[in-house]
């Protein structure tokens, strides 16, 4: 049964907006395996090879995306990265980096790096992740000391990374010394990117990071959740801006984006779909904890029911247990459309991934995009 919430609109005029700055938008794409027509079908996965990566990388570049999102998954985001500088000109990498497996300092070198062969196209996604994957990946920290890593790790990479001299003594953290700066003044410091949810999310978003990433939640809440994030953030003489991740099922018609997105739903077998909505429950993750609150009431039998708003579907995230259960769907109108609900929200990244990946995003990148360039917020 579908429910209506009476919610009282929120817009970038609003007083309480007035922390959120009213940025350009940006729009990545995703790179990393798994792709294919049905990633979530490991026999219709398409393999992932450097050359089609580096394919990828420079169609990105050539359709006009501002950047790619390098996720966490079998391969190492700055090695896969590193790779591709050479087939892009402009593209910005954005790479997924875990405070509790690398030190500041050895991070802080390898951005430099980065920069000494592409000034200015690096930033860092700084990852916590939920205490599973912090196991599997050989770290022991239960959420809070997660937290409390990344709050000293932060700034001793800011600090190394411009190349000032850093000497620090914490609970967690201890250095001294000095990395070399590798590139001029005029390259600006990579940007420190973040999700999270959590209290202790919240308090490092304010206090450190310059663009505070959220899963799919409805733009209105988002709009909400980030309210809050800019005006701890004035305490701190900061004004972080805000992005979200979401996937798009983009068709000529609304019609062919459903039939589609209803074909793809009910190829995979109902106990995988609940085994995904089961994880998504179990997660100590808060970010993952308030997209499983969207599924509550809805019929996982019925892929139109997952359809929270206009255009906005849960219906992905059942089919691949991940926290970006976001799907934009539907004709080019009704996805600018979307993007414009975001946008009039606060929201100014948008971080995206179609399967394949190459095929959507040239549909994207050749559909929508020149005219999200156009766009401005009173539209």
């Amino acid at each position: 049964m579908r429910r209506c919430i009476e919610r009282r609109s929120m817009t970038l005029s609003d007083p309480q907006t007035s922390h959120i700055p009213a940025s350009e938008a940006e729009y990545f794409w995703y790179i990393g395996p798994p792709d294919g027509k049905e990633p979530w079908n490991p026999g219709a996965r398409r393999p992932f090879t450097s050359d089609y990566a580096r394919q990828l990388a420079n169609s990105l570049d050539t359709l006009g995306f501002d950047g790619a999102l390098f996720g966490t998954g079998a391969h190492d985001t700055w090695v896969l990265s590193s790779q591709l500088i050479a087939e892009t000109k402009r593209l910005k990498f954005l790479l997924a980096t875990y405070p509790m497996l690398i030190s500041p300092i050895l991070a802080a070198k390898m951005a430099q790096s980065f920069e000494y062969a592409a000034p200015g196209r690096v930033a860092l996604n700084i990852v916590n992740a939920n205490s599973a994957v912090a196991r599997s990946l050989g770290s022991g920290l239960d959420h809070a000391s997660r937290y409390a890593l990344t709050h000293e790790w932060l700034p001793l990479f800011r600090t190394a990374v411009s190349g000032q001299p850093f000497l620090f003594d914490g609970e967690h953290l201890h250095a001294e010394g000095k990395a070399e700066r590798l590139v001029g003044s005029e390259v600006a410091l990579p940007e420190l990117w973040m999700a999270g949810s959590s209290p202790e999310a919240v308090d490092i978003a304010a206090r450190h990071i310059d663009r505070y990433l959220s899963w799919g939640e409805p733009p209105e809440v988002l709009g909400q959740k980030h309210i809050a994030v800019a005006q701890a953030a004035v305490a701190h003489g900061r004004k972080p801006s805000f992005g979200v991740r979401l996937n798009v099922i983009l068709r000529d018609t609304d019609e062919e984006a459903w039939d589609f997105a209803e074909r793809i739903y009910r190829s995979v077998p109902l106990e995988k779909r609940e085994a995904a909505m089961a994880g998504k429950a179990a997660t100590d993750s808060v970010g993952i904890g308030r997209m499983a609150k969207l599924y509550e009431g809805r019929d996982i039998n019925d892929p139109r029911s997952l359809e929270f708003e206009p255009g906005l579907w849960l219906g992905l995230g059942l089919m691949q247990f991940s926290g970006n259960s976001t799907t934009v769907i539907g004709s080019p109108a009704t996805v600018k459309g979307v993007f414009a609900r975001y946008r009039r929200h606060g929201i100014s990244t948008f971080i995206l991934s179609g399967y394949p990946l190459l095929e959507e995003a040239y549909r994207f990148g050749e559909t929508v995009l020149p005219d999200l360039r156009h766009d401005t917020l009173e539209q």
